[in-house]
């Protein structure tokens, strides 16, 4: 009789340990969840394609390329903008994490996203230009070949600027960090963290607009 009792004596205590096991949470680190974050590499946090119009009178960029009655004309060209966090060469000081006591809190600091450029090849078909008597035309009509890129490659910097201010004020930038809050909120909520809190290092921000503005 009284191994029986002490038979289920162990019994209980082993299905309590086992319980108790089960309900223990894993101890999560500041330093796992920066190494999880680094290995994300890069974190694409909005996409989108415009028409950009802007207008190119510039003598040295269309010279040699165009005709005289040509080289003042508004150009009409579809542009990539992509919103990105890069993790890959970030410094340790550009992230931040505070876990609290009862490890159900969690706040996250990360760079501020940037904004990225592209004209993609296949959309130059789709460039247009309206010349000097309000006639819309194809812009390989008038510029084919190397001529094309080269125009287009000079016209960039002026491109870039224009639509990285027309980004800023439309707001691509608070979109861009709505979804890259959103993304890492999902990340820890996944390790177990109920209560999740995401910023963005305003040094990060500020250079990331004066450098778009340039």
């Amino acid at each position: 009789m009284e191994f029986l009792i002490i038979a289920v004596l162990m019994l209980v205590i082993t299905g309590l340990v086992i319980v108790i096991l089960l309900k223990k949470k894993t101890i999560i680190t500041s330093s796992s969840i920066l190494g999880r974050i680094e290995k994300i590499a890069e974190l694409t946090t909005a996409r989108l394609t415009v028409k950009h119009i802007t207008e190119i009178s510039n003598l040295s960029v269309l010279k040699n390329i165009l005709p005289i009655a040509m080289r003042n004309m508004v150009l009409i060209i579809p542009v990539s903008i992509r919103g990105y966090i890069d993790l890959r060469s970030i410094k340790s000081e550009e992230l931040s994490v505070k876990i609290s006591k009862d490890s159900n809190s969690i706040s996250l600091t990360v760079p501020s996203p940037q904004l990225d450029l592209s004209i993609p090849l296949p959309s130059l078909s789709e460039a247009r230009i309206i010349n000097q008597s309000g006639i819309l035309v194809k812009l390989g009509d008038f510029i084919r070949g190397e001529d094309r890129f080269a125009m287009i490659q000079r016209s960039m910097p002026q491109i870039e600027k224009e639509v990285k201010e027309a980004c800023l004020q439309d707001g691509l930038l608070e979109t861009a960090q709505d979804s890259a809050r959103n993304f890492f909120k999902g990340f820890l909520m996944g390790l177990g963290f109920s209560d999740v809190n995401v910023d963005f290092t305003r040094r990060e921000e500020s250079e990331n607009q004066k450098e778009l503005l340039q």
